[in-house]
């Protein structure tokens, strides 16, 4: 427990050092773009992802319990491997998916509104965003540790699993950046309509 939390921490300090460069570029980049657009694509093409993956972890546990269960049922061996490579990719995307959408759990412990509202949403993001990086980055780093492995029974790639990772925490962060834009343009227009009712009271 103690070396991941070590791991964690030194990681955290790795990226937060460039981590400023890379959201500033990456908020450019948004920003100079088609957003509806290319969050269209990304959100349909994850959640096609993702129920793809339910259906073949589906079949694929069938399949384990017919194995198991009917004696003249053939019982494949790499259906536990496979299963295990769908859940991880399942969970991935679903969560990349959940996140694009504004749909994970959250709770309200105090009521805010208005700007104040705005600014602990930011900051909510901003704090997620430094996490997806951080891991992102932790699970690319892991891939060198697994090259060259291989899974028992189907043959493939070890670093499939952390590869999951890769592309999981890169669209969250990805998502993170946008929703962030939004919070930062919400939060003008509502500064800014503020100081229009404030300008008109005095008058």
């Amino acid at each position: 427990m103690h070396v991941v939390c070590s791991f964690f921490v030194l990681e955290l300090f790795d990226v937060m050092s460039l981590s400023g460069q890379v959201l500033d570029h990456n908020i450019g980049v948004l920003r100079n773009m088609n957003t509806k657009t290319y969050l269209r694509v990304i959100i349909k093409a994850e959640e096609l992802v993702t129920i793809s993956l339910v259906v073949v972890l589906a079949g694929l546990t069938l399949l384990q319990v017919l194995g198991r269960n009917i004696e003249f049922f053939p019982s494949f061996m790499w259906t536990e491997e496979l299963s295990r490579l769908a859940l991880v990719w399942l969970i991935a995307f679903g969560s990349c998916y959940v996140m694009a959408r504004g749909e994970h759990i959250t709770v309200d412990v105090i009521p805010l509104s208005g700007r104040v509202n705005s600014v602990v949403q930011m900051v909510s993001v901003l704090v997620t965003i430094a996490v997806t990086v951080v891991m992102a980055i932790a699970s690319f780093r892991y891939l060198d540790r697994v090259a060259g492995q291989r899974l028992a029974t189907v043959k493939l790639p070890m670093g499939l699993f952390q590869l999951a990772g890769v592309a999981g925490f890169s669209l969250m962060t990805l998502h993170g950046i946008e929703r962030l834009v939004r919070l930062g343009s919400m939060f003008n227009a509502v500064t800014s309509q503020n100081e229009t009712n404030e300008k008109e009271n005095n008058e």
